[in-house]
């Protein structure tokens, strides 16, 4: 139980430093990718914690992995427009001219 209570308390700093460092504070904010790293770093976190036999470094560097290249690929979609589109898509225009663009909306799955 104390192993248990311990790991609790080395993984949740880590993985609500990545959460921060990934600069979002809200789950509307993210980007598809940043959503999915998300949640693999919270999936990441439960397997040390779930089998007590698996080492600890096993959970901690895959997180670190993710983290470090969620913050690279962040920077470099800041500094090339290319990136930036590939990694978060670009804006699209449901109403024009003042009306509903129904094709778009379909494109888009909206309803």
């Amino acid at each position: 139980m104390f192993v248990s209570f311990l790991r609790v308390l080395i993984l949740y700093p880590i993985v609500v430093f990545g959460v921060r460092l990934m600069g979002k504070r809200q789950i509307g904010e993210l980007q598809p990718a940043e959503l999915v790293i998300t949640i693999l770093i919270s999936n990441i976190a439960t397997l040390p914690l779930e089998d007590q036999n698996l080492p600890l470094l096993m959970g901690i560097t895959p997180m670190l992995l993710l983290i470090c290249s969620e913050v690279l690929l962040a920077r470099l979609g800041l500094r090339s427009r290319r990136i930036r589109h590939l990694l978060a898509g670009g804006p699209q225009v449901i109403i024009r001219g003042g009306k509903i663009d129904r094709r778009m909306m379909t494109e888009l799955r909206f309803t």
